[in-house]
């Protein structure tokens, strides 16, 4: 009989407009899922939640390079919706907040695809600098 193995499965996202294996990033407790060539990220639920509750989470995530970050030379077309990181399933690509001006790709299951740029608008969006 085979000995019991407890094996950790670990997820690995893919970005959704290049296919890059996208490098997860812990800043400040949240967890933000991180592509190096196209700059854009991927947010899960409950770090979105924890981003609007939290200012002082906010201005730790807006001084990390992934946020704030110029976008590439070359940007593959942001314009189509993408794909969930996590199920697959097409997002909705929708307006962040009303007045945000910052249009995002949602699945309402799984978090946000934020483009290169995307994030840091949205964190000033949320108010940097205002601790909650």
């Amino acid at each position: 009989m085979a000995p019991f193995r407890n094996a950790e499965t670990v997820l690995v996202h893919r970005c959704p407009r290049d296919g890059r294996a996208l490098e997860r990033r812990e800043v400040a407790s949240v967890v933000v899922h991180h592509c190096a060539g196209c700059r854009g990220v991927w947010l899960d639920l409950g770090t979105l939640d924890r981003l609007r509750a939290d200012g002082r989470l906010r201005n730790d995530l807006a001084d990390d390079p992934c946020a704030y970050l110029p976008r590439p030379d070359r940007l593959p077309d942001a314009t189509r919706a993408v794909r969930c990181c996590e199920c697959g399933q097409t997002c909705a690509r929708r307006s962040y907040a009303p007045g945000s001006f910052i249009d995002v790709d949602v699945c309402v299951l799984h978090g946000m695809w934020m483009d290169s740029g995307e994030l840091f608008a949205a964190l000033y969006f949320e108010g940097l600098g205002s601790v909650a």
